[in-house]
């Protein structure tokens, strides 16, 4: 976990969020691998400095019939594009991924003549995506620029904070067609429609 992300903190805003559910054969490490390095070329990283490794939790069970359920998490962060080359960082993106499998088996079906093996089941992700303002509190606890803050934010420094928003939404949503995209190209499943855009964004 980011010590910098406080989902109860005033300038930590939820920006967006998708719930996207697939149930059909796919191949899961391809599917995960996919995934995991579409973040990773996109800029997005561990909190802690480990790069790519953003993976902070993986839990796998097998039951007796040999169907598998996973809890994975991902937890991510990058900055703005309009801040990424600055000496001062006032804010980044924080990224939630939970990933879980339910009744994953080992299956095998027909396409195009030519029988695919992979896994049969049911696959959930829940993303959100948060907008951190004044990291650690640069302002909020420096005794003379805390007398600046709200101005700071609200008047000098909105527009660059919407662009903010606006980067990072769209972020999230080429995460969530990226995912849906790999679906369509290699197979047919159910999967839920993308949420239309918050007001102002």
């Amino acid at each position: 976990m980011d010590p910098a992300f406080d989902p109860k903190d005033e300038f930590t805003e939820e920006v967006a969020s998708f719930e996207l559910e697939m149930i059909d054969m796919l191949k899961m490490k391809e599917y995960y691998k996919m995934a995991h390095d579409y973040l990773a070329e996109r800029g997005w990283s561990d909190p802690e400095g480990q790069g790519d490794k953003f993976e902070t939790y993986y839990f796998e069970q097998i039951d007796p019939k040999g169907s598998k359920f996973h809890f994975i998490w991902w937890r991510l962060d990058k900055y703005p594009a309009a801040t990424k080359n600055s000496k001062y960082k006032y804010m980044k993106f924080y990224m939630i991924v939970d990933l879980k499998t339910l009744v994953l088996r080992d299956a095998e079906k027909v396409v195009d003549g030519k029988k695919i093996k992979g896994q049969d089941g049911d696959i959930i992700w829940a993303v959100k995506s948060y907008l951190i303002k004044d990291l650690g509190k640069q302002f909020r606890n420096h005794w003379f620029l805390k007398m600046f803050h709200k101005k700071f934010h609200d008047v000098w420094y909105s527009k660059t904070i919407d662009q903010a928003k606006k980067e990072l939404w769209n972020e999230t949503y080429r995460f969530h067609e990226r995912l849906r995209q790999f679906m369509r190209l290699k197979h047919s499943p159910h999967i839920t429609e993308r949420p239309e855009p918050a007001k102002g964004l």
